[in-house]
């Protein structure tokens, strides 16, 4: 049974999945039945070109399903039992054990039916069920990062995150917007590969220049969760998302760094100005930073805004409501573009006609 590139590229994004929480089940203790792994086999072995029948993928689903079946009967007996108390913790992990079962069956079930591919919660709804430790936008970060190697699904090992050395890139995002980076908690991927981008800029047909490898090294693969959401740092990992074909309408000079979860992208050119695009809204890209440092600086800004507490004003008021506040210009943050003011609680954004206001009472800003 052949796979699709689609469909295959979807699959693989799953497995990825499928196989991180099997892994990190175990080390909570989950009993993982032993024929989930070797339905996940199966799977792997399709995915990588392998001769494997629609009959064989069957067999590997009904498999996880029945040991799925039986971890819940298992469960429910316990819970029935005069024990219940004293094996709850027990009856527990069996849930768990089930909820990663019938995931890994829905996957098989997902190879097997190429026209149903679009559906994602089947597997990774269970999943997250199994692994209650890990916040769905993780599971999500691993997707989209499996889903880009279809035939070389990413394991465990291949997935694990690294602190940010937030020190070094203190430099360039100045200390107070260091120090709110560091109590994000943001990850970063592995060390960039630098000579596999020039490879894929081209296969993408976009030009490569030192600016998109500076900014590659520098904050390339930081994994940056927003209220559950997932954004894409990086060249690389922005051309292998297939979230967009290709973003930059092919303006081949602007390169796509930065993807938001609500469909906002951010490019360089070949000097290292930034752009940015609402692909909904914005008919082409328009101009937004003098350069990478500055464009992080501002995203790192917006991520540590308080939600629900922001306000727009029409009109240049920046200057003046700082001074009033004595809050402090971040120079790191301002430029041509933009400017922005903040004592790290609360936060002044002022562009070519608005203001924005975040932290501050309706009274403080009520004349403007």
């Amino acid at each position: 049974m052949a796979a699709r590139a689609n469909h295959a590229s979807l699959v693989s994004g799953l497995c990825a999945v499928v196989h991180f929480a099997l892994e990190r089940c175990r080390d909570h203790g989950v009993p993982v039945p032993d024929e989930l792994t070797q339905a996940l086999a199966v799977v792997d072995h399709w995915l990588s070109g392998g001769a494997v029948t629609a009959d064989a993928l069957g067999r590997a689903r009904d498999t996880a399903y029945s040991a799925g079946e039986r971890a819940s009967k298992t469960a429910s007996a316990i819970g029935a039992s005069s024990e219940w108390q004293t094996r709850g913790g027990e009856r527990l992990l069996l849930m768990r054990a089930s909820s990663l079962s019938t995931a890994v069956g829905n996957l098989c079930h997902k190879a097997l039916k190429t026209r149903e591919w679009q559906t994602l919660a089947s597997v990774m709804d269970p999943v997250s069920h199994s692994l209650p430790e890990e916040k769905p936008a993780v599971f999500e970060v691993i997707r989209m990062r499996g889903e880009a190697s279809p035939g070389a699904p990413l394991k465990p090992a291949q997935v694990k995150r690294r602190k940010v050395d937030v020190d070094a890139l203190a430099v360039h995002l100045g200390g107070l917007l260091a120090a709110r980076l560091r109590k994000l908690a943001v990850h970063r991927d592995t060390t960039p590969d630098l000579a596999g981008l020039g490879a894929l800029l081209a296969e993408k047909e976009y030009a490569e220049s030192a600016a998109v490898a500076t900014f590659e090294e520098r904050y390339g693969g930081l994994d940056v969760v927003e209220d559950d959401d997932v954004w894409l740092i990086g060249a690389a990992a922005c051309c292998l998302s297939t979230a967009h074909t290709h973003p930059s309408g092919r303006l081949n000079a602007l390169v796509p760094v930065v993807y938001s979860p609500n469909d906002i992208i951010w490019f360089l050119d070949g000097d290292g100005g930034v752009w940015v695009q609402d692909v909904i809204e914005d008919p082409q890209p328009v101009r937004w930073a003098d350069n990478a440092d500055r464009m992080m600086a501002k995203l790192v800004a917006r991520w540590c805004m308080p939600a629900g507490r922001c306000r727009v004003l029409a009109g240049k008021h920046g200057a003046t409501i700082a001074q009033t506040n004595a809050l402090g210009r971040i120079d790191e943050a301002s430029d041509t573009y933009s400017s922005l003011w903040s004592d790290g609680r609360r936060w002044v954004n002022e562009d070519a006609g608005t203001t924005i206001v975040c932290g501050f009472s309706a009274a403080a800003t009520a004349k403007f």
